[in-house]
């Protein structure tokens, strides 16, 4: 039995090595500039010059100019970008008291209150968000404690099973306070409902 599996390592060995390819046998169209380069003995997996046996680089770049836009920081009422001087350091060094870029009004509008209330949804009934903000809403999430759930949102109307936004799971608006929010679900879910305004 020892003999055999000696014998046949041997004969698998030798089928091996009667077909590996040799450089005749690979397909290398004349004027390749890849594969095996007979002159040197050596297979090129890369595009080489025929000439040097080097690898061949063909490519040029000349950059005559280069144009740098400022990024628009904030802009007016009329949508008129202003920008801001850069320092050193690349931050932008802006006028705290300058109204004309808006930066006065950017401010104000950070986020300074925030409610939280989880509502019960019945099912196939229209429920319009009570809001817990005492100020002006600058925003509105609301998420199902139910994975992969529709819940439909719509904006000063009554919401209504599939004529309005659908959402899976998650819905975020910049709605203001004077406008409703309403919901509706096909299935009875709880919701989380975070607000934040100012």
């Amino acid at each position: 039995m020892k003999k055999l599996m000696v014998l046949f390592f041997v004969l698998v060995c030798s089928l091996c090595m009667a077909s590996w390819p040799n450089y005749k046998q690979v397909e290398n169209p004349s004027g390749a500039t890849h594969g095996y380069d007979a002159a040197s003995g050596t297979w090129r997996p890369i595009a080489v010059d025929p000439a040097t046996g080097k690898m061949a680089v063909d490519a040029e770049v000349s950059i005559g100019s280069i144009t740098v836009e400022v990024f628009p920081v904030y802009a007016d009422d009329n949508g008129n970008p202003a920008t801001a001087t850069v320092d050193i350091n690349h931050r932008a060094i802006i006028n705290i008291g300058s109204d004309s870029i808006g930066l006065v009004d950017a401010v104000k509008g950070i986020v300074t209150e925030w409610a939280q209330q989880t509502v019960a949804l019945p099912a196939n009934t229209s429920t319009t968000v009570t809001s817990g903000i005492t100020g002006d809403r600058a925003f509105i999430e609301i998420k199902s404690h139910l994975p992969n759930q529709v819940f439909w949102v719509s904006a000063s109307n009554s919401a209504v099973v599939g004529d309005c936004r659908p959402c899976t799971e998650y819905f975020y608006a910049e709605i203001p306070a004077g406008v409703d929010v309403s919901i509706i679900a096909s299935t009875a879910m709880d919701l989380s409902i975070v607000e934040g305004g100012r």
